[in-house]
């Protein structure tokens, strides 16, 4: 014991040698003084004491207990502090006493300094949670004021949303008058009771883009989806304007704890399970106060399956685990008013991770925010009121439905980019001088496609597949030599697949010379249509398919950041233009190919695609699929008779027939 005892005293001896060196140490650093942190967290600040020694001021230093002694007195400074001197605060070491001796630091990496960063953060929020309220308090209808003349024509809360949150962010004042009108979209618009959230997205990015005061201001946007199955582990891009995705409940908590409070969010969701909690809530509370309150019948406004609707997050209390979400109605008089509807964040998470079942899909939000870092984009190679249509004022992209197959969505804006960029003037003219029944055709030519090449409606809507890309291949060809443009337009096609058909195995096409092709295109000014796997290419699973095969065509390339533009044949269910890395591109086009049609056969030539070619076009399912006879809905011309003994079929023609008759 007295050996323990005695090993003990020695190393509390060499602390205690230490401490006082490193408190010499401290003198030397701060000569103006230190701060001692007591038991009730309150910081009492020692300075030095002038003396006069022979005419001349000399900084005195007060004692400091430190070591052993310092666990009585360290709490009370030895000498007070003089009022003429002023220690700065950001330089001052803190000694916490009260008890045992604690580690001594700057007060600027220390506890105060972290205080202060959270005051500061929580005055800011409480200050932005303000302005927003200041905002919307004109707004805000009354408990009782539940029936409102709601203009039942005008149901476009996605574009009320739109216009708040950029108003809110901006301070300008934006109405949907300015983004129908800055986006060029038709007035039936505000008829639309709803959207998908990729064109959520679409609609404010463009928006905030084409504003000349917005997009001096810096506004930008970025979208999240609730997508809870991912095919690799997430990395951190996802692509421009675009988060990961929230997977659970606790990450979306934390998502609205850092939002910017500068910021708002745009939701899309499914008001069905909001309301049902209300109702709830609401029955309850009349069930515990029967007497006050009589019980009513309450009949819900939204069924179980819907559109979804629009909103915008108002406020988020961590201590109550709460989100206000404020829905926007327009009135009769044009007035704007926005409904409440305070729930738990869990209600809320379930309502946003129900799939919209137009694009089947998860919903999400759009959050709308100020920032100065540039976005970061990968320049277009084509202009991109060319890509969706609207130069031409004829189909938009935004108008083809998600039921049709994405391998003719993507043959039609295919030969749409063909004839307006690649075909010289001449031809260009001959081919819009050329009426297909009588009728002039503009935009988006998916209709042209689908009479020239005799396309059923089984065909059309029936999804597709890997064989889509050889078949769509092959089509083209044909829609070519129907047009008589086959000269004009060299086509060529390269598929990656693995040896055999494998699901493992080495690939035909290597990620170096697959982004070469890339290059190539890109460079000479080329149409290349890319058929991939679309879970691979998103990360996350959205279609459930075998072979969830889907089309884009690619616009664009960053060498130095290996990153891939591509613009979406369907712009209802993804959005219009999206980046990916090219290495998720390569894993995902795996099993796919891709068609690439040029000015010139050099360019097909360099693809190396002549083998490819010839294995397609050699193999019969690949081409077009029987004509079918053109059915006719007039007078029948031919009638069945029955004979009961022989049970014969007799056709006699109609016509015969009133003959006799």
């Amino acid at each position: 014991m007295l050996t323990k005892s005695g090993g003990v005293e020695a190393k509390l001896e060499a602390l205690q040698s230490k401490l006082e060196a490193m408190h010499a140490d401290i003198k030397k650093i701060v000569p103006h003084g230190v701060s001692f942190l007591n038991e009730d967290n309150s910081v009492t600040r020692s300075t030095p004491v002038q003396s006069f020694t022979n005419g001349a001021a000399v900084m005195e230093m007060p004692t400091i207990p430190i070591g052993r002694g310092s666990r009585l007195n360290a709490a009370s400074p030895a000498a007070e502090a003089s009022p003429n001197t002023t220690p700065s605060s950001f330089f001052l070491p803190v000694i916490s006493g009260g008890g045992s001796p604690k580690r001594v630091g700057f007060q600027e990496k220390g506890h105060g300094a972290e205080t202060t960063n959270s005051l500061n953060t929580r005055r800011k929020a409480d200050a932005a949670r303000q302005k927003l309220q200041e905002f919307v308090k004109p707004m805000i209808l009354s408990p009782g004021e539940e029936n409102v003349a709601e203009l039942r024509s005008a149901p476009c809360a996605w574009l009320l949303s739109i216009a708040l949150a950029c108003s809110y962010v901006s301070g300008e004042s934006i109405t949907i008058e300015d983004i129908l009108r800055q986006n060029r979209l038709g007035l039936h618009y505000v008829s639309f009771p709803s959207v998908t959230l990729a064109e959520l997205f679409d609609v404010t990015n463009e928006f905030l883009t084409d504003h000349p005061k917005l997009r001096e201001m810096r506004v930008h946007c970025e979208v999240a989806t609730f997508d809870s199955e991912t095919v690799e582990e997430l990395g951190e891009m996802m692509g421009t304007g675009e988060r990961l995705p929230i997977m659970t409940l606790s990450q979306f908590r934390k998502d609205l704890s850092n939002c910017d409070p500068h910021s708002i969010c745009v939701l899309n969701f499914d008001p069905y399970l909001i309301e049902q909690h209300e109702i709830r809530m609401r029955l309850n509370y009349m069930e515990l106060n029967e007497t006050d309150y009589p019980m009513e019948t309450i009949v819900p406004r939204w069924p179980a399956k819907n559109q979804g609707t629009f909103g915008l997050i108002l406020n988020f209390s961590p201590a109550l685990h709460t989100v206000t979400v404020g829905t926007p109605i327009l009135l009769e008089n044009g007035r704007i008013v926005i409904q409440e509807h305070t729930v738990p964040v869990q209600v809320l998470y379930k309502a946003l991770c129900v799939k919209d079942n137009y694009c089947n899909r998860s919903r999400g939000f759009v959050r709308v925010f100020i920032s100065d870092q540039p976005v970061e984009t990968v320049p277009s190679i084509f202009p991109l009121n060319v890509l969706d249509g609207s130069l031409t004022g004829g189909l938009l992209t935004t108008a083809l439905d998600t039921s049709i197959s994405p391998h003719i969505l993507g043959l039609s804006i295919m030969h749409h980019l063909v004839a307006n960029v690649l075909l010289d003037d001449t031809e260009r003219r001959r081919q819009n001088a050329t009426n297909f029944c009588d009728v002039m055709l503009r935009g988006i030519p998916v209709t042209l496609v689908c009479q020239q090449l005799g396309l059923g409606i089984a065909t059309i809507v029936g999804g597709s597949n890997k064989a889509s890309v050889p078949s769509a291949f092959s089509w083209y060809r044909v829609l070519l030599k129907k047009l008589k443009i086959e000269d004009a337009i060299a086509l060529g096609i390269v598929m990656v697949e693995r040896r055999g058909g494998a699901e493992d195995g080495p690939v035909n096409i290597s990620d170096d010379t697959f982004m070469r092709h890339i290059e190539l295109a890109v460079e000479s000014g080329s149409v290349m249509l890319m058929g991939f796997d679309v879970n691979v290419a998103l990360n996350v699973k959205v279609d459930n398919r075998p072979e969830p095969c889907h089309f884009a065509i690619v616009i664009g390339m960053d060498q130095e950041r290996g990153i891939v533009r591509l613009a979406d044949v369907n712009v209802k269910k993804y959005r219009k233009t999206w980046h990916l890395p090219v290495t998720r591109l390569y894993s995902a086009v795996i099993g796919y190919g891709y068609i690439v049609a040029a000015k010139s056969r050099k360019t097909i030539e360099k693809l190396n695609a002549t083998g490819f070619e010839q294995s397609v076009l050699s193999e019969a399912r690949y081409a077009l699929p029987p004509t079918q006879r053109l059915l006719r809905f007039e007078y029948p011309k031919k009638i069945m008779l029955l004979r009961s003994s022989r049970m014969r079929l007799l056709v006699w023609d109609l016509k015969r027939m009133w003959r006799v008759l």
